[in-house]
Parts: C-alpha cells; sequence; structure tokens
C-alpha cells in the first residue's frame, strides 16, 4: 500500500520514501510505501519528476498503490531510502488547470441554478467542464462567466482541503461548495494567473464548456 501524501500536503514536491518493489514489463515500475506524486486521474494529468536518479515519465493507480512508472530503474534497489522531486512547474501547471476546473464549475453553478457539473477534464490546452440541466445553450454567456472568474481570480479566494483527506477529502473555493477530489490544487486562487472560457457547447444532452488556464510564475 503507497500512502499518498499529495492527498494532504499538495504543495509538497520534495521527499523521501522506501523502495517497496520494482517490476520490469512493458515499462519499468516503481512502488513506494509514501509518495508526493499525483497518480493519474480525477480529470488530472499525472506528475514528473524523479525518484533518485530514476526519470518518472507516468504515475498511475493501481489498487491501493501507486505505480510510478520510470525511464529506467538503475541506480535504484528495493528496501532502499530515495529522495523524490515532483516537477514543479508541471505540478504548477496542472494544480491551475484543476483549480480552475473546480471554480468554473462553481461559478457557473452558482448563476446558473439549473445546471449541474457531472464532469470535469482538466488536462493542459484540452480543459472542459459538462453541465446537466433545464438551462438551454443560449442562455449561458460566455462574457458574464468570464467576467465571475476573474473577478474571484482578483479577490485571490482560499482554496482549502476540507474532511479527512485520505478518506473523504474534498476542495472547498472561498464560499463555493465543496467538491469531493483527488487532485492537487493551488493555495489561493491568486496563484492562478488566468482561467479563461474559450467556448459553450450543447452536446449529447449536456452543455460543454471549454476552457483554458495558467499559473502565475510570480506565486
Amino acid at each position: 500500500m503507497t500512502l499518498k501524501q499529495y492527498l494532504a500536503e499538495p504543495a509538497k514536491t520534495t521527499w523521501t520514501a522506501r523502495v517497496l518493489e520494482i517490476t520490469q514489463g512493458e515499462t519499468t515500475i516503481v512502488r513506494l510505501d509514501r509518495t508526493i506524486f499525483h497518480a493519474q486521474g480525477g480529470g488530472q494529468k499525472a506528475d514528473r519528476g524523479r525518484i533518485g536518479s530514476a526519470v518518472v515519465i507516468h504515475v498511475t493507480h493501481n489498487a491501493d498503490n501507486v505505480d510510478h512508472h520510470v525511464e529506467s530503474a538503475a541506480g535504484l534497489a528495493v528496501g532502499a531510502e530515495v529522495d523524490l522531486e515532483v516537477d514543479e512547474a508541471w505540478r504548477r501547471l496542472n494544480a491551475a488547470y484543476h483549480t480552475a476546473g473546480h471554480l468554473l464549475a462553481s461559478v457557473v453553478e452558482n448563476m446558473y441554478p439549473g445546471l449541474r457539473a457531472v464532469s470535469g477534464h482538466q488536462w493542459p490546452g484540452e480543459g472542459r467542464v459538462e453541465f446537466m440541466g433545464e438551462v438551454p445553450v443560449e442562455k449561458v454567456s460566455v462574457d458574464d462567466i468570464n467576467t465571475r472568474l476573474a473577478s474571484d481570480l482578483a479577490a485571490n479566494l482560499p482554496v482549502v482541503i476540507v474532511g479527512d483527506p485520505f478518506k473523504d477529502r474534498a476542495i472547498k473555493i472561498g464560499n463555493y461548495e465543496p467538491i469531493p477530489c483527488g487532485g492537487t490544487h493551488v493555495s489561493r486562487l491568486g496563484e492562478v494567473a488566468t482561467t479563461i472560457v474559450r467556448a459553450i457547447k450543447a452536446k449529447s444532452g449536456r452543455i460543454r464548456i471549454s476552457f483554458d488556464a495558467s499559473p502565475n510564475h510570480g506565486s
């Protein structure tokens, strides 16, 4: 079992861990007793970085474990204590996108009470949130949503973890309702430079809102 410490400390990008297992297959996989690497899922890309000298190229869930896919396990050994280092720039980008997706969902639900967010995809360059409800797509305004998003970013609202981070974790932005989530996020909206809706369209009985986001590199 891997302790997913990123759930409790999403800002942590360096740590240490013990190697539990190394397997060779289509990719080389390293399992640790604990990790700060976000495993891909929940609409968010996996972290990248290093385990000791091994380059982490992908991270996935495997039951109660986290599989760290590496270019090579040379220099690693089962039982060894190793340094973990997450790619900070990649983490900031994905955390900004994930937080932006939650903010967009909250803003739209607040502005259009007949809509409810049902899915999100927060990959960089592919951001979108889908809604279901009785509000027709032509009543949903890109400009009005972007104005509210810009206002919330400027207000630098707090982004906090509520509940037990390992059991019933949710993310709460300002006074918006908490959203259950297992991804990484910024600690305040001031760490997100931009969140901009690019398009709104009806698709398969849902309203899809596509967006772009960027981290504030000065934060």
